[in-house]
């Protein structure tokens, strides 16, 4: 990808997260080919943040996870310090959506 390509990528998936809007998928001009593009695409996002980064989490440790979502190794996302709740905070999960798709597959989704 080309660095415009990964900031029209971070843009696009910034919009839609603060607008909680969805789409199946990432333009093809703008779907990450690799992991170290995804997470080039990631790390901008952190750039947009309001706040330092709060810290790290991590998913799909076991083989299982790594089925049920399609990918072959664990993988990381930061977490941003203004999307992180007070311990005893009550949120709604009905809009909750995951969703990690490798090219040529269709969505894996929850």
């Amino acid at each position: 990808m080309t660095d415009q390509q990964i900031q029209s990528a971070s843009e696009l998936l910034w919009t839609l997260w603060h607008e909680g809007k969805r789409v199946p998928e990432l333009p093809k001009t703008l779907l990450p080919a690799t992991r170290a593009e995804a997470y080039a695409i990631q790390a901008r996002l952190e750039e947009r943040s309001a706040k330092e980064l709060f810290g790290w989490k991590i998913a799909a440790t076991s083989q299982a996870g790594q089925a049920h979502i399609g990918v072959d190794g664990p993988i990381a996302g930061r977490l941003l310090a203004e999307h992180v709740y007070p311990d005893g905070a009550e949120l709604a999960m009905g809009a909750n959506y995951m969703c990690v798709q490798r090219r040529n597959s269709p969505p894996h989704g929850t």
